[in-house]
């Protein structure tokens, strides 16, 4: 019994695509006619064949390339695909990662921004448990100015070491408490949280300890901010271990009086294998 054919336009008409692709995996030799007539020129295939050109287009929208298509259907290489999907499948990973990463980034900024407008406690302050996290940060030289805070920051983020890190954009410091009991910023250390764990360390990078934080909203800068709201009665009993102070910013136009969390841990001294003071020692060495 004679097979029956199909023209190009039919086979292309019945996968639901276009004649000018199905022509052109025939030129590159991806697929082959069952008939090409000798005198038209005119392609024919075979309902048998309908199944081959169907994995073609689900290998191509798993994301193969034609000439790996090719490479694998000509050599009946089915190691080779499954080879070939496995790493199509651990780029996808990494590109899932990129777009959770920036989605995460996102919905960051979006609580950046709207942190002065999210209703503030009746209390003067919350507890909150913060799991460990890493500061990318600069020392505070005892004669430091102000202003010159961030382009001591800057030198170290920009630095070729940490360039690639992934950081928030918030300027965060490290405060000596009892001068912020007396309305005096001395600060220790400038710098910004990492997304997640860098997976290395380095003097620059703080470890910043798990704990049950005591904050508190405060326009730190403001010439009316009484800091008496820090004297809780268990610093009169426990000795603050950290002492955090993060910026958000309320307008675009100025940072003099941005709102500030105060992020403050009670307890004993951290003692670690490493005897690292996380908050004042910096990272491993």
């Amino acid at each position: 019994m004679e097979k029956k054919l199909y023209t190009i336009g039919k086979v292309a008409k019945l996968m639901g695509m276009q004649s000018q692709l199905l022509r052109h995996y025939c030129d590159i030799g991806l697929i082959t006619p069952e008939y090409v007539d000798p005198q038209t020129g005119y392609r024919y295939f075979s309902f048998e064949q309908l199944p081959d050109i169907d994995r073609t287009r689900f290998l191509l929208r798993c994301g193969l390339r034609l000439k790996e298509i090719k490479q694998v259907l000509q050599e009946d290489n089915l190691p080779l695909l499954v080879e070939l999907l496995g790493k199509e499948r651990e780029q996808r990973q990494l590109e899932l990662q990129r777009a959770q990463d920036g989605i995460d980034l996102i919905d960051w900024y979006i609580n950046y921004f709207t942190f002065n407008k999210q209703p503030a406690s009746a209390a003067p302050y919350q507890i909150r448990r913060i799991e460990e996290r890493f500061l990318l940060a600069a020392r505070c030289p005892e004669d430091y100015q102000p202003t010159g805070l961030y382009q001591l920051f800057s030198r170290i983020k920009n630095a070729p070491r940490y360039r690639n890190l992934k950081l928030t954009r918030q300027v965060t410091v490290v405060l000596d408490y009892e001068a912020l009991l007396e309305k005096r910023f001395k600060r220790l250390y400038v710098g910004a949280f990492l997304i997640g764990d860098p997976g290395f360390r380095a003097p620059e990078i703080l470890r910043i300890p798990a704990g049950e934080y005591y904050c508190f909203r405060a326009n730190i800068h403001d010439e009316d901010w009484n800091p008496s709201q820090l004297r809780i009665p268990l610093a009169d009993k426990v000795k603050p271990v950290l002492t955090l102070a993060s910026e958000y910013e309320a307008t675009f136009s100025t940072y003099n009086n941005n709102p500030h969390e105060l992020q403050i841990l009670f307890g004993d001294p951290i003692l670690e294998p490493r005897k690292e003071s996380p908050a004042f020692k910096g990272g491993d060495r």
